[in-house]
């Protein structure tokens, strides 16, 4: 039971050409069992089937364009129309708020009282050595803040691409994958409908 359905899967995955296989053999039975002139049903037959496969090749150019650059053929058409050159359109201007940011550090502006002894002098010593001590220490914790801030940053960036890297695989799979039975049914219908002009 299960080699049965596996195979029935696989018949309809091939629906690209079970379906002009069957229009052929309703089109035989048609010219057959219809009392119709031959010639008119393979006109009609012809017609039909050349305008139905051209709209499913557009459709499916329309549904790649879609996935590739998430517009298609009406968004691309109305587009080219409002870009005539000789309509003339206003241009507004969006001023955005544009905030600076000042990159030089603070001053600290610290006085030392004078010193007369050398007691005194070495006091002041250790004093400015403290406070050198403090400032580097201060600058040290903003710059391991600002490493740490790009670091996040570059991941997350880095996600983001694996992210866009992935959906436009995805894309790619399926226009090259995903399209071709619908632009192999629309070229078999229309080569159908060739045909059956021909013998019309």
């Amino acid at each position: 039971m299960h080699t049965i359905t596996r195979t029935f899967k696989w018949m309809l995955s091939a629906w690209p050409i079970l379906i002009p296989a069957i229009l052929i053999a309703t089109h035989l039975f048609w010219i057959e069992n219809s009392g119709a002139a031959p010639e008119s049903v393979n006109k009609l037959i012809s017609l039909i089937l050349q305008v139905v496969g051209g709209l499913i090749v557009l459709y499916s150019i329309d549904l790649n364009i879609g996935v590739i650059q998430k517009s298609g053929l009406f968004a691309m058409l109305t587009a080219w129309f409002k870009a005539f050159p000789l309509i003339k359109r206003a241009v507004t201007l969006d001023v955005q708020n544009v905030r600076t940011k000042s990159l030089i550090s603070p001053v600290k502006l610290r006085v030392g009282r004078e010193t007369n002894t050398i007691e005194e002098k070495i006091q002041n010593l250790q004093q400015q050595i403290d406070w050198l001590k403090e400032d580097l220490s201060g600058e040290m914790k903003v710059i391991y803040k600002k490493i740490e801030t790009l670091t996040e940053k570059t991941t997350q960036e880095n996600t983001h691409t694996q992210t866009e890297l992935r959906a436009l695989e995805a894309n790619v799979e399926k226009v090259s994958v995903g399209s071709v039975k619908l632009q192999v049914l629309g070229v078999l219908l229309v080569l159908h409908g060739s045909f059956a002009g021909y013998f019309a």
